[in-house]
């Protein structure tokens, strides 16, 4: 910007007002207006270059703390995915064929005398609600065998009969699960199937991590409904059980609850021997089923289990025992921390559910 130093810049004093017998003073008045306004220019420049050096500073820190921010971002983000993608998968969880639950609903079932819920509707009508509702697939065909870093999981396609009869306990059960938990989990795919293995050993069930898959097999563990039951929460524990904080074989305050100098065995693929491992029992302080004491992970899904399942046994045994309280108390904080969906109402509504 250039600026002209001229009278008729003031406009405080009108040139033509003063007596032209004055010309000494209006050139001396003239020549001080001059200098005022030009020691004024010199004096207002270095106040604007202040301003401006100011806002340039604010800018340039607000820049770069928005740049800042956004690289931390960026790195909390790199950090987690680089998480998850060197994070060692657990090697699909061991749920081979054997008893479960109490002896009275063992004996009750062998004998005939419990019925499927009636639902009203059919099996492809659940089945589509199942699918729209939580945005997953329930497959009932798969090419196996599905290759995975651990080894190859088995399977057949499952005759219809097997499919409907299971999936008569399956739904009711499922829907108890808020659509956010299913979301949090990433579980994609439910597959029904039969004949299921992994790396040659018959299972019953398998989460498998490393796709978000949820394998059952639906013609085996029929001889007791409540084991059905059991299952289904089980296996799709050991998925929340990962994503809550990608580990599965270690939980120290959980651990910590045990009692002092407890140990847990070498997990669950190592205690399928023992049939009557996940009958109810309570020899062992803490702890539900002789099966709970085969690994930490093992513990919490089948309190998990026999908390949506069983929930009045569960109660009425953490009445008696304060490690089983203390670990169905955790267990709810876990559950809602991880979906805040999974409140005291979720656990009514399990414990509300019918299950002839």
């Amino acid at each position: 910007m250039s600026w002209r130093l001229t009278p008729d810049v003031c406009v405080l004093i009108r040139w033509k007002d003063i007596p032209t017998q004055y010309n000494k003073e209006r050139t001396i008045l003239r020549h001080l207006l001059q200098l005022s306004l030009l020691v004024y220019i010199v004096l207002s420049i270095p106040a604007c270059g202040e301003k401006q050096s100011s806002y340039e500073s604010t800018t340039e820190w607000s820049r770069e703390s928005a740049l800042d921010a956004s690289t931390a971002d960026q790195r909390d983000k790199t950090e987690k995915r680089s998480r998850e993608q060197n994070q060692s998968i657990p090697e699909p969880q061991h749920e081979a064929q054997r008893e479960v639950g109490t002896k009275e609903a063992v004996e009750r079932e062998q004998n005939g005398q419990e019925t499927l819920p009636d639902t009203g509707l059919g099996f492809e009508q659940q089945r589509t609600a199942l699918q729209k509702r939580y945005g997953i697939t329930l497959s009932l065909h798969e090419t196996f065998p599905i290759k995975t870093t651990h080894g190859p999981i088995g399977g057949k396609d499952a005759v219809q009969t097997d499919i409907e009869s299971y999936g008569a306990l399956f739904f009711p059960e499922w829907q108890l699960y808020p659509t956010t938990l299913i979301k949090r989990a990433r579980l994609t795919k439910i597959v029904f199937c039969t004949d299921l293995s992994f790396n040659g050993q018959p299972r019953t069930a398998i989460p498998d991590l490393e796709h978000n898959v949820l394998y059952f097999d639906v013609a085996k563990g029929r001889h007791s409904k409540e084991y059905v039951r059991r299952t289904i929460h089980h296996e799709f524990f050991h998925i929340i059980d990962w994503y809550d904080d990608f580990k599965l074989y270690s939980d120290q305050a959980w651990s910590a609850l045990n009692e002092p100098g407890f140990t847990y065995g070498s997990g669950g693929k190592d205690a399928q021997g023992d049939s009557s491992g996940s009958l109810l029992t309570d020899t062992q302080p803490g702890f539900f089923t002789k099966y709970s004491l085969s690994g930490v992970e093992e513990d919490k899904a089948e309190v998990y289990s026999i908390m949506i399942v069983l929930s009045s046994a569960a109660h009425q045994r953490s009445q008696t025992d304060s490690i089983i309280a203390a670990k169905m108390k955790q267990m709810k904080q876990l559950l809602k921390t991880f979906v805040p969906d999974m409140d005291d109402a979720f656990w009514q509504a399990a414990a509300a559910l019918p299950r002839p």
